[in-house]
């Protein structure tokens, strides 16, 4: 693991002093999270360096200005880790596991329930050593207290007031991050954070809001401009480059503060999907909650985007009938305010994740009402976006002249026109599979090439391409590099939100080790897909999933774990049977 810059081993002056020694033991001995105690500049981070840089094993650093509940820890925690959905608990505390006897330091862990994080995370990792620095020790005597001499000298009224503008609203934010491209600030006022992040000190955040206070509403309208990349994802739409800790609690603080219903509507849609991506759902409603609690009179349009952010979170969780209610709601009031380029994009944005469950009959359906919709529009871009979405429906049940006609269709309506390049990726990916479905090896790995170099800086698009590129290297016998793109594509889909595409590329990891005679590790890739599709409730990939379990299990002697899985895989046909929507095979 690399070390932050701000856990970077100190001068060695402060590494040899005898206290340091003496802390060292004191951390290692304790039963319980050890705190390093003071105000924000009396030297705990630098303390918490130096007590690192003596440590022997695996060293981690998380940062966790702007936490406020144990959620936030963890999800800190996690980004720390690269885990790829870093709010889960459960994946934060194995990949902790995996390292051993490590020790994490939790930086400004003044969080009221980092206690809570800590504890939940120490039974999942019980050989880790936790070391954090706040004002107040996680657990009652275990604390200790860095030499004064390593303090920084407060700062005083005028110093602040001669501060920046920009440090103003900074320190009123969650995290006090900004970025290299944003307004340069003092080094001596900063913490370097990673590469291209920087930080307010926590002491010069706290001076500020000491001498130079401001309303968070007044913060809120002066960072806006921070959160606008994120917008986007207000309509389903994906967002370019990594998502970092930082992101969320902007996003998070945006949501909460800002005055303008309309700006505040998109920011909270925003959040709850970002928040539901990092595989915390509960507080991606949360927060769509407290936006509804504290903007009682809503327009039907900022309305429309709330129901719909809580459809595609709910969806996430696998509460169907629930999402479709609320999917359904935010098209009603979308039709009332007579915006149907806005409609036909949540129509498009379900049909896609209805063709990755496996709903085929349905996703065709929304193709082509999301069709008119943007027809009456004339959003040329969109309605050629239908056309290829239906092309791979077709695509995923075989039919392959249709999908190869519907693709030329959608290929001719986005000739020469701007703005198209993502859509373009996307028509060339799905090009690929069909031409992969054809067995055209050498076009397929043509059209994967032109995708990756159109789709650049899409994490969605750069995942499903990795999957591609593994089925076209299986078709071509090539299973060790194919084994290792697909548990490549199945960690990029999940760091894009797409748990039921990873589970599909999960399924077809044990496909690889069944045909290599892997039984018991393709039995556990099985086990692994169908819990990410229980989690989702995508009962079309779980349905293929027991399909091939079961004939696994059919070639091994125990009869009995082969009937249960019998039994699992006629309960979801039933329980498909009982829905509307019949049951199809999910596209591999």
């Amino acid at each position: 693991m690399d070390l932050p810059p701000w856990l970077a081993a100190p001068e060695r002056e402060v590494t040899v002093h005898p206290w340091v020694d003496d802390a060292r033991r004191q951390v290692l001995h304790s039963q319980v999270a050890m705190t390093l105690v003071g105000p924000p500049g009396s030297g705990r981070t630098l303390a918490a360096a130096a007590v690192a840089a003596r440590h022997a094993s695996p060293i981690l650093g998380a940062r966790l200005s702007g936490c406020v509940s144990a959620a936030d820890v963890i999800r800190a925690l996690g980004y720390a880790l690269d885990v790829p959905l870093p709010g889960e608990t459960a994946r934060v505390g194995a990949a902790l596991a995996r390292h051993g006897d490590v020790l994490v330091v939790l930086d400004d862990a003044e969080a009221a329930e980092a206690a809570n994080a800590v504890q939940t995370l120490s039974a999942l990792a019980p050989r880790a050593t936790f070391l954090a620095t706040a004002s107040l020790p996680l657990a009652s005597k275990a604390a200790l207290t860095p030499p004064a001499a390593w303090g920084s000298r407060p700062l005083d009224d005028a110093r602040v007031r001669s501060l920046p503008n920009a440090c103003e609203w900074l320190a009123h934010l969650p995290a006090g991050v900004l970025t290299d491209q944003v307004e340069p600030l003092p080094p001596q006022l900063t913490a370097r954070l990673s590469p291209n992040e920087v930080a307010l000190q926590p002491r010069v955040a706290r001076a500020i809001r000491q001498h130079r206070p401001i309303s968070p509403e007044l913060a809120a309208r002066r960072c806006a401009h921070l959160g606008s990349r994120f917008l986007p994802l207000a309509t389903g739409g994906e967002v370019r480059g990594v998502i970092r800790m930082a992101d969320v609690l902007l996003l998070r603080f945006l949501a909460q503060h800002l005055v303008d219903a309309e700006e505040a509507a998109l920011h909270t849609a925003a959040a709850a999907r970002v928040l539901a991506g990092t595989g915390q759902p509960e507080e991606g409603l949360s927060v769509l909650t407290a936006f509804r609690n504290r903007v009682r009179r809503l327009q039907l349009r900022e309305e429309a985007l709330l129901l719909w952010a809580e459809g595609d979170v709910l969806l996430d969780t696998g509460l169907e009938a629930e999402a479709r209610l609320c999917h359904g709601m935010a098209l009603e009031r979308l039709e009332d305010v007579r915006d149907p380029d806005l409609g036909g994009t949540l129509i498009r944005r379900l049909a896609d994740r209805l063709l990755n469950r496996g709903h085929l009959a349905e996703a065709a359906r929304h193709y082509k009402r999301a069709r008119v919709l943007h027809r009456k529009a004339a959003d040329t871009v969109a309605i050629a976006a239908t056309v290829r979405g239906a092309a791979d429906v077709a695509v995923a049940a075989g039919e392959h002249v249709s999908a190869g006609a519907l693709y030329e269709q959608a290929a001719a309506t986005l000739e020469g026109r701007p703005g198209a390049r993502l859509e373009l990726a996307n028509l060339r990916l799905g090009q690929a599979a069909l031409a992969i479905g054809r067995g055209e090896l050498n076009t397929a790995e043509r059209l994967l090439e032109e995708a990756r170099h159109l789709g650049h800086g899409s994490r969605l698009l750069e995942a499903l391409a990795l999957r591609r590129r593994a089925e076209l290297l299986l078709r071509r016998g090539r299973h060790g590099e194919a084994r290792q793109l697909l548990a490549q594509a199945s960690d990029a889909l999940f760091r894009a939100g797409e748990r039921a595409a990873a589970a599909a590329s999960i399924r077809i990891q044990g496909d690889v080790e069944a045909a290599a005679g892997k039984l018991v590790a393709a039995a556990q890739l099985y086990q692994r897909a169908l819990g990410e599709c229980a989690r989702v409730g995508d009962l079309s990939t779980a349905e293929r999933v027991l399909e091939h379990l079961l004939a696994l299990e059919r070639t091994g002697t125990d009869q009995a774990r082969a009937d249960a899985v019998e039994t699992m895989l006629t309960e979801v046909r039933a329980f498909q049977a009982e829905g509307d929507e019949p049951t199809a095979s999910a596209p591999s």
